[in-house]
């Protein structure tokens, strides 16, 4: 009975997009791209309230894509199509306080994030630890390796941070802070070794106008 309430809970998702960019660059190029795609993906209910799977598979084709106007990272380097599976994971959970997640995910926790501002997200490979304490909520993983917005193949931390030594991965810390509801603290910081450290924090409070939205 708790296998096929799990089963009978999988969701699955499809998003078709298009997106179409011209640009004049100030160098005097052209970047221009019509691409067609989006990505499939399903994930499980939890198996006894614990165990649940996802995957999601992406892709961008050109519709339209002259060889001199790259660029638009709408598609890969050359105006070529892209086609990845860029979410395959497991997740294990313990109520609210600890949901771990391994293998190909999507992480959008401050200053690491999907960054969906074309046709696909950035997804990462890695392992991430994330749940919420009364009204601290953490995030820590260590992430090896990204797949950019406009790739079909995954690189190290360090190399899309432009670093040119070593493979590194990510370390990621966060703290999200809610001790009343209007308030919302959020401090983070993501760490290369001998590349980059981050810290990235925000405060939020929000205050209701009127009683009714009309």
């Amino acid at each position: 009975e708790q296998r096929r309430a799990a089963l009978e809970a999988t969701k699955y998702t499809i998003h078709l997009r298009s997106f179409y960019l011209d640009r004049d660059k100030f160098d005097d190029t052209q970047s221009e791209a019509w691409a067609i795609g989006g990505w499939v993906g399903l994930k499980t209910g939890y198996f006894r309230d614990r165990v649940a799977l996802g995957a999601t598979g992406y892709t961008s084709l050109p519709l339209y894509a002259p060889d001199d106007k790259d660029g638009t990272t709408l598609l890969a380097p050359g105006q070529e199509g892209i086609t990845v599976l860029g979410q395959a994971y497991g997740q294990l959970r313990y109520r609210d306080y600890a949901l771990l997640t391994g293998y190909r995910q999507m992480v959008d926790d401050g200053y690491l994030n999907s960054q969906d501002n074309r046709m696909l997200p950035n997804t990462f490979e890695g392992v991430t630890l994330k749940g919420k304490v009364g009204f601290v909520a953490y995030n820590v993983g260590y992430l090896w390796e990204i797949k950019p917005r406009n790739s079909d193949e995954f690189i190290s931390m360090s190399q899309q941070a432009g670093g040119n030594g070593p493979s590194e991965g990510l370390v990621l810390t966060s703290l999200t802070l809610t001790p009343w509801k209007p308030l919302n603290v959020y401090l983070g910081n993501d760490y290369v070794p001998n590349v980059f450290n981050t810290v990235f924090g925000k405060a939020q409070y929000t205050h209701q106008l009127t009683e009714e939205w009309k």
